[in-house]
């Protein structure tokens, strides 16, 4: 693949993880509206916060390699997570699934950031392989934090249900 191409799709890959972050702040502030436990949600809250750095580093890298976001990526993301927003106020086992779709998310956007980081390094681009780098750290964060609550959200959906 010539040189041209690789650069292309190395803004390919950047405009995909800013759509995807986008999606998932929408998708977080859902979990944190349907999450009645204080130390989850506050475990939410953060991440969300973690997420607009995520989509602030990926604008700046955006904008220094002369691109910008894609409206229509963004677009299409923000309206899944909306639509699924909705699932989420309706359905029963929150708990539980909120932390399923959670763990899911932060695995598909390890896989993404290890994809930019690594394209970033073969074209040389090393500020954006350090910003996938940084990224992708929270997200493992995320992740683990989310695989050392297992119980606490089986706890969750047991109360829910003796409850209903």
């Amino acid at each position: 693949m010539a040189e041209h191409d690789l650069d292309s799709k190395l803004n390919s890959y950047l405009r995909d993880a800013h759509s995807m972050e986008r999606n998932v702040h929408v998708m977080l502030e859902s979990m944190i509206t349907t999450t009645d436990d204080l130390e989850i949600r506050s475990l939410l809250q953060q991440h969300q916060r973690e997420t607009e750095q995520h989509i602030e580093r990926l604008e700046a890298r955006l904008e220094a390699r002369g691109e910008a976001s894609s409206t229509l990526k963004d677009t299409g993301a923000v309206l899944g997570s909306f639509f699924k927003g909705l699932a989420d106020i309706a359905r029963s086992d929150k708990a539980g699934k909120n932390a399923r779709d959670g763990y899911v998310t932060e695995a598909l956007e390890i896989a993404a950031y290890e994809l930019l980081e690594r394209l970033a390094q073969r074209v040389g681009d090393e500020d954006t392989a350090s910003t996938a780098r940084a990224n992708r750290a929270d997200e493992e964060a995320m992740r683990d934090a989310i695989a050392s609550n297992w119980d606490r959200f089986i706890d969750l959906v047991v109360e829910e249900e003796t409850s209903a």
